[in-house]
């Protein structure tokens, strides 16, 4: 097993238990556990689409390209379906008007989101077989680029599904309390939570990215848990930390151990 897929499948046992296992309920019809994709069926995957995909989508594949983690984002699931659907996106999109932009044979598209925008790989930067993940939407000039490396990209797609649920827990009782503020005490609060929410945000894109780097020296990916871990232990020993305490607020993916169940 090389490092991809046992990234991947690490990916995956984490999600094992958690709201994300299943495809229980509506709008999508009940599939059963994750479950990935044969080589056969990867390979006429790429057949069908008329490239190669790099080791790190493929690995992917192998662990939830036929039922994906739950995820009820319109038709964006990253599935081999996923993948097939975003390539007739991509083709429209990179043709209208106002694009200035080529599809070319490094790129290659891998999920899109109701015809509007659509999530690529270009392997022709980075890491051939973790190549970084650009994201275009329609209206826009050019794609811009989502993360380092599809790796670290579906680790955070992942843990930011996770950190939705654990966000609204933990932010219920704050945002009750203020509901009987006036509406200018609430806008400033809700200014300083966005201010603090977007310093957290950049501080954990540095993360992932210095991780990257520190996982391309060892040819080994840090898997969600252990990314949890060094997340916790950096951004409590950090400035914005303190910040969050005088608020009285709890940071942000302030858990190791995702919440199970539905």
């Amino acid at each position: 097993m090389d490092q991809y897929d046992k990234f991947m499948r690490q990916l995956v046992d984490y999600l094992d238990g958690t709201w994300l296992s299943k495809r229980t309920r509506p709008p999508l019809p009940d599939l059963g556990p994750i479950k990935g994709s044969s080589d056969a069926e990867i390979e006429q995957a790429e057949a069908q689409i008329g490239k190669s995909l790099p080791a790190s989508l493929k690995a992917w594949y192998r662990v939830a390209g036929k039922v994906p983690p739950y995820v009820y984002d319109y038709d964006a699931d990253f599935s081999v379906q996923d993948l097939i659907a975003a390539q007739t996106t991509a083709r429209k999109l990179s043709q209208a008007v106002h694009s200035q932009w080529e599809l070319t044979e490094s790129l290659v598209p891998f999920s899109q989101r109701i015809g509007e925008q659509f999530l690529m790989v270009d392997v022709s930067k980075g890491c051939s077989d973790d190549p970084p993940v650009f994201h275009f939407l329609e209206g826009k000039a050019f794609p811009m680029q989502s993360s380092v490396a599809f790796s670290a990209f579906m680790r955070e797609e992942w843990l930011g599904w996770l950190e939705r649920r654990h966000w609204g827990e933990r932010n219920k009782l704050w945002m009750e309390g203020w509901r009987t503020k006036s509406k200018d005490e609430w806008l400033a609060r809700k200014h300083v939570l966005d201010a603090l929410e977007s310093e957290a945000y950049q501080f954990r894109i540095s993360l992932v990215e210095q991780v990257y780097q520190e996982d391309l020296e060892r040819h080994e990916i840090t898997g969600p848990r252990e990314f949890q871990e060094r997340w916790v232990a950096e951004f409590f020993a950090g400035e914005i930390w303190k910040k969050y305490q005088s608020e009285g607020l709890s940071y942000p993916y302030n858990w190791i151990t995702p919440a199970q169940g539905e």
